[in-house]
């Protein structure tokens, strides 16, 4: 077979067609340009969240409301990270110790060994305040060099010479506040959790990371939509939970004697929206069929009414909801579902919750042994990287990329390198990067 292909692969590319090219639609080797299928960047993820673990799935709930489920709708909301970005500066010191061994016979060896050493802290204060003033060195290892600089030396002719030098540095960076607890989070690992009011925090390099505190008070109450609405039921006696079959969600609101707080009310188009949060920390604002809020539609479940559903689909405006649906798809969806008897809702709810159950049983198994897995099925989110602590879920979200292409693999390593675009600048991801 080999033999017969050789002579036609030899004729395809003597009169200008690559085969291989044509078999790979839109040349990916060819320049950057947009694709039609998008590419994840996890390597310059973004600003980190955290949300807690979910509550397990109470499914005992879901099959006693046959004939008094209450619909209504549900829509999700996330904070506008932009008001709570805080510009900061990170200052550390760095102990570093060049040694030199010059053996009677046989070459030479060097090595460097660096350990991060306490810094002064009235010192770094006073570094980041100079850090705009441009006589600064830039580093591309150090961030912005301070004080001091790598040991040079001579090797001796015989014997072992060791240099050390003390180095401090400052670095640029932003910090995300978090609009629940005040506490700083970013690329930097702090000593211990911080909030916005403390405006210094010391980090495990003994060092220190600064910031002014120029967030505004009314920012608190910055949300923004996530997507459209979608339908939903509540279920629970004791403790209220909100199903929503079509997209197999489960939010948890807290006992039923105890009604949720506002935690925001967004005011945008001469209309007020009441935003509550989730056991899951999740913001969401939701109305009963008959409209109103979440605290209405909480009355009428507890009120036991009969068949307060939806017959017919809501009109749905431009957008797409959370996991990506667009308007004309949830809607789509919608209208098999509302076609169906309150029976038959419920049964179907019941088995997207033992679903859900079993999602939440594996991430719980799982979650010693592999947390960035268990965090993705907790959070619903393969494209960042997770993972858990003290009944947290810590992500850094990856981004999409649309405009890229395929370099060269010339080691043959698993790591395949790409170029894409950001902007009008060009990144490269190698081999070894």
């Amino acid at each position: 077979m080999t033999n017969m292909l050789q002579p036609l692969l030899a004729i395809l590319f003597a009169i200008g067609i690559n085969p291989v090219q044509s078999l790979l639609p839109g040349d990916p080797f060819g320049p950057v340009r947009s694709r039609d299928y998008a590419i994840w960047d996890c390597r310059s993820s973004g600003p980190g969240l955290s949300s807690p673990i979910p509550k397990r799935p109470n499914c005992s709930a879901v099959s006693h409301r046959d004939k008094t489920r209450v619909e209504g709708e549900i829509t999700i909301w996330k904070i506008d990270t932009s008001a709570w970005k805080v510009d900061a500066c990170e200052c550390f010191t760095e102990t570093v110790t060049a040694t030199c061994v010059s053996p009677l016979f046989g070459l030479e060896s060097k090595s460097t060994k660096r350990e991060f050493t306490p810094a002064n802290i009235t010192y770094c204060q006073q570094a980041c305040m100079d850090i705009d003033s441009g006589s600064l060195k830039q580093s591309i290892v150090h961030g912005v060099i301070v004080s001091g600089k790598d040991p040079e030396y001579d090797c001796p002719l015989w014997g072992t010479k060791s240099v050390s030098v003390i180095i401090t540095s400052v670095m640029r960076m932003t910090l995300i506040v978090d609009h629940d607890s005040d506490v700083m989070m970013g690329s930097v690992n702090f000593a211990r959790p911080c909030t916005y009011n403390e405006s210094v925090c010391p980090t495990v390099k003994g060092g220190f990371v600064f910031w002014k505190q120029l967030m505004k008070q009314s920012d608190r109450c910055n949300l923004k939509v996530t997507g459209i609405s979608e339908i939903c039921v509540m279920h629970g006696d004791d403790e209220l939970s909100i199903h929503c079959p079509l997209t197999k969600a489960i939010y948890h609101l807290g006992h039923n004697s105890v009604i949720p707080t506002i935690a925001c009310s967004r005011v945008g188009n001469s209309t007020k929206v009441d935003v509550f949060k989730t056991l899951e920390g999740v913001w969401i604002s939701g109305q009963p069929k008959r409209g109103g809020n979440l605290v209405d539609w909480i009355e009428l479940h507890r009120a036991g009414l009969a068949g307060v559903i939806f017959t017919q689909v809501t009109p749905k405006k431009n957008g797409t909801h959370i996991l990506g649906l667009t308007g004309p798809q949830l809607s789509w969806l919608e209208e098999s579902w509302v076609k169906k008897s309150s029976e038959e809702r419920s049964y179907l709810e019941l088995q997207l919750c033992r679903e859900a159950q079993h999602s939440w049983d594996l991430a719980w198994n799982l979650r010693s042994l592999a947390p960035q897995a268990s965090a993705a099925l907790w959070s619903k989110n393969p494209h960042a990287i997770s993972t858990l602590f003290s009944g947290f879920i810590l992500s850094w979200p990856c981004k999409e990329i649309y405009q890229y292409r395929f370099l060269k693999n010339d080691n043959c390593s698993e790591n395949w390198p790409i170029e894409y675009s950001v902007g009008r600048a060009f990144v490269t991801h190698g081999n070894g990067s």
